[in-house]
């Protein structure tokens, strides 16, 4: 499934270009013909467009879209294509995914990991607070862009409510037919990879504790590890130590790394 360049949809939102895929279907930018503001077009792929995953896509965006920080993607609108599929209108984040810029620059500088962790978490507290917490929080989940008025480069937090697809048996291969790319695997937390039914905003912590490691080892906690058994390796592994494969890393920082990632949500912040 895909759309033309210049194609309007629903008489307002005009399709600039393809800008990547999320876990659910294609991603293109867009803009407001109204407003003028930029928006990412997010398609659905057909195999995901049911009435179950549809009431549960929409119930989070929906809850999502209530959410005020800044560190959030906003939703704009939810709709469907002159061919019935749905698609989801959110603003659109100038700039690059996390996952990109590790892949470009290596480990990221411990400061650089620092404030942008502390950006996420305001971000994370907003969302919390409100009972909404992210089911697919990655480095492709993140965007590191310009901030209007502020210096530098900052993070913001797309996909929440996106990715909130349950129907998978816990093993790579089901879970990878879902939707889910095996790489997901690395920032799921152990709650999720047994399915507990209490899951709670811990789960968010844990996977950005994942996310600061892949960013301060420039490699994924996980990497050389077979996710044919991904809870296997989660529950009964650990990763090696951030010292080790960044030694420039204070133990503060190591140390707060390892606490996000403990196994018991209990141990966590």
């Amino acid at each position: 499934m895909s759309l033309d360049i210049g194609q309007v949809l629903g008489g307002k939102y005009a399709v600039e270009r393809m800008v990547g895929r999320s876990a659910l279907g294609a991603v293109y930018q867009g803009c407001d013909q109204v407003s003028g503001q930029r928006v990412a077009i997010r398609l659905i792929d057909p195999e995901f467009d049911n009435e179950q995953v549809a009431a549960f896509v929409e119930a989070d965006l929906r809850s999502a879209g209530r959410l005020t920080s800044d560190r959030v993607a906003h939703l704009v609108n939810i709709g469907f294509l002159p061919t019935g599929e749905r698609c989801i209108i959110t603003d659109y984040i100038e700039g690059e995914s996390l996952a990109s810029r590790i892949k470009r620059q290596g480990r990221l500088p411990e400061a650089q990991v620092a404030r942008l962790l502390l950006e996420l978490l305001e971000g994370l507290a907003v969302a919390h607070a409100a009972g909404v917490f992210h089911r697919d929080l990655t480095p492709n989940s993140i965007i590191i862009g310009p901030a209007a008025q502020v210096a530098g480069d900052h993070a913001t937090l797309i996909d929440f409510g996106i990715c909130r697809l349950q129907a998978f048996s816990g093993n790579a291969s089901a879970a990878k037919a879902a939707g889910f790319e095996t790489a997901s695997f690395q920032y799921l937390s152990p709650e999720q990879l047994n399915r507990q039914r209490d899951i709670d905003a811990r789960s968010n912590i844990y996977s950005l504790g994942a996310i600061a490691y892949e960013a301060a080892t420039g490699r994924r906690p996980f990497e050389d590890n077979d996710f044919s058994d991904p809870s296997v390796v989660a529950l009964q592994q650990e990763p090696p130590r951030v010292e080790e494969l960044a030694p420039e890393s204070s133990s503060p920082f190591a140390q707060l790394i390892r606490k996000a990632m403990a196994r018991s949500p209990n141990v966590r912040f």
